[in-house]
C-alpha cells in the first residue's frame, strides 16, 4: 500500500479515528504536507517532529500507536518495503517532508534512512536547510555519520 492510500483511508467525518486528538493532528498534518503539498506549519505536542524535537532519539511509540489504531479500524499499514519503493520515486526536494510524515506516523526510521543512503548523490539538490537538518538527524538516529558532509549554501 502506498503512503497516500494509507493516509486517504482516514476519511474526514469518521469519528472512529477523529476522536483521538493525537491521531487526528498527525494524519491531518501529513495529508496537508504530503497529499496537498502545502507548506509545513508549526505543530503541537500531539504531532512532534520526531526528527528534530527529540534530538537523536529513536522512538517506537508512533509505530505501536498506529498499529493499534489500524487494527481497531481494519486499516492495513504500508510495509516498509512499500515505503522504500515509494520514497525512491518522489522528487528529491520532497524527500524530507515525506520522511518526516512517515516517521511521525509509522516510525519507519530504518527504511527511511536506507532511502537517504541510496539517494545520497541527490541530496546536494535540496535547497532547504531545515530539510537537510531533518535528514541529518535521521542519519544521526541511525548512527550513520557517513552522509553528514559539509553542505554549502
Amino acid at each position: 500500500m502506498k503512503f497516500e492510500s494509507f493516509l486517504s483511508s482516514f476519511k474526514s467525518g469518521d469519528s472512529s479515528w477523529q476522536e483521538s486528538p493525537v491521531l487526528f493532528e498527525r494524519i491531518q498534518y501529513a495529508k496537508e504536507t504530503v497529499l496537498q503539498n502545502k507548506p509545513a506549519h508549526s505543530r503541537s505536542l500531539k504531532a512532534p517532529e520526531f526528527l528534530t524535537d527529540f534530538g537523536l532519539r529513536k522512538s517506537t511509540s508512533q509505530f505501536y500507536f498506529i498499529e493499534q489504531v489500524s487494527k481497531k479500524l481494519g486499516i492495513t499499514l504500508p510495509t516498509e518495503e512499500e515505503i522504500v519503493a515509494q520514497l525512491m520515486t518522489i522528487d528529491i526536494s520532497d524527500l524530507a517532508t515525506w520522511i518526516d510524515s512517515i516517521v511521525m506516523i509509522l516510525g519507519y526510521y530504518s527504511s527511511c534512512h536506507s532511502v537517504v543512503t541510496i539517494r545520497q548523490d541527490e541530496l546536494c539538490q535540496i535547497d532547504s536547510p531545515a530539510d537537510l537538518v531533518k535528514l541529518a538527524t535521521l542519519c544521526g538516529i541511525e548512527r550513520d555519520a557517513s552522509l553528514l558532509v559539509p553542505v554549502q549554501f
